[in-house]
């Protein structure tokens, strides 16, 4: 059976296509695409930098750099210039971490050969290394400054293979000593500024994810992402006040968005937008001044990374 089709062509045609006659169309041009070959060697000269840490002074930034073939630790000048190294190695790769507060040895981290077992070193001014982290078979990650700058916090497997405990080092001298146990698997977040509570996550399923407080001077550990559904919530930072707990959650969106919890509850009408200032109140459920953003603001700014696009400051 024969279905007949309205006509609905331009003027042009109209008389042509609709008078029943065949009309014979020009071969299609082979148009196949061709895509440009590459070789391993064009692909490993691509250069990367990552990472990005002031120096105390604000004249240079530590990033990260495979620029010589392998990943090692950079200075670059915030006035302009070419990048320093820091580190030479061939092997293992170097990952900056963070300038000290008040002096010039900065936190790098590394594995060996490979394992991806990374330990936390620190670099003096004279080039010498030291593991802060040492031993076998355990991983190691920076945690974070303290709000004095006197101390900073690393969570290590040591103890046990499966969950990783804080532990709180001193600047001077690197005095080790034992912050949080971790005995139920969550996993690491910030320390508020005053040291008295950990932001600690759960991932439940590949969606779902919640975040949970834990306050030292009571031992208690409060889950503050109550909800149903599929939700990931993920603790970022406390606010510079330590009145709230800074997380990111996808409830409702197709990306996350910044969101401020204090003790067990969520504010909706504050939540933090990456083209939003934050009004942070003068609220202590959280107790004392806080904030803690990787050596990048020392407690004056949040920074705030929105993915295609650039970095935003909200004081």
């Amino acid at each position: 059976m024969r279905v007949s089709h309205p006509c609905v062509l331009g003027p042009a045609l109209t008389a042509l296509a609709c008078s029943g006659d065949r009309v014979t169309r020009a071969p299609a041009t082979d148009s196949t695409f061709t895509p440009t070959q590459y070789s391993v060697a064009d692909f490993y000269g691509n250069v990367e930098y990552t990472g990005a840490s002031f120096s105390p002074d604000g004249s240079r930034i530590l990033v990260s750099s495979n620029r010589s073939g392998v990943y090692n630790a950079y200075a670059i000048p915030t006035a302009g210039g070419d990048a320093q190294p820091l580190t030479s190695s061939t092997g293992n790769s170097i990952f900056a971490v963070s300038w000290f507060p008040a002096d010039e040895r900065i936190l790098y981290t590394s594995d060996q050969g490979g394992n991806e077992l990374d330990h936390l070193y620190v670099r003096t001014p004279d080039g010498k290394t030291r593991d802060l982290t040492p031993g076998t078979k355990l991983k190691a990650f920076f945690g974070g400054w303290s709000g004095d700058d006197r101390s900073f916090f690393v969570w290590t497997n040591q103890r046990d293979p499966r969950f990783f405990d804080l532990y709180e080092l001193a600047t001077d001298g690197y005095a080790r000593t034992p912050f949080y146990r971790n005995t139920e698997g969550y996993s690491p977040g910030a320390v508020s500024r005053d040291k008295r509570y950990v932001a600690l996550s759960r991932q439940n399923t590949n969606k779902d994810a919640d975040v949970f407080l834990y306050d030292r001077q009571t031992g208690a550990t409060t889950l503050i992402t109550k909800h149903s559904g599929d939700i990931n919530y993920m603790p970022q930072d406390f606010s510079p006040d330590g009145s709230r707990l800074l997380v990111t959650s996808d409830s409702g969106r197709e990306f996350a968005e910044l969101q401020g919890y204090e003790g067990d509850e969520q504010h909706a009408d504050e939540r933090v937008h990456a083209h939003e200032r934050p009004q942070v109140q003068e609220r202590h459920a959280l107790g004392g001044e806080q904030y803690e953003e990787q050596d990048r603001c020392r407690g004056r700014e949040l920074l705030i990374a929105s993915h295609g696009d650039h970095l935003q400051r909200c004081s």
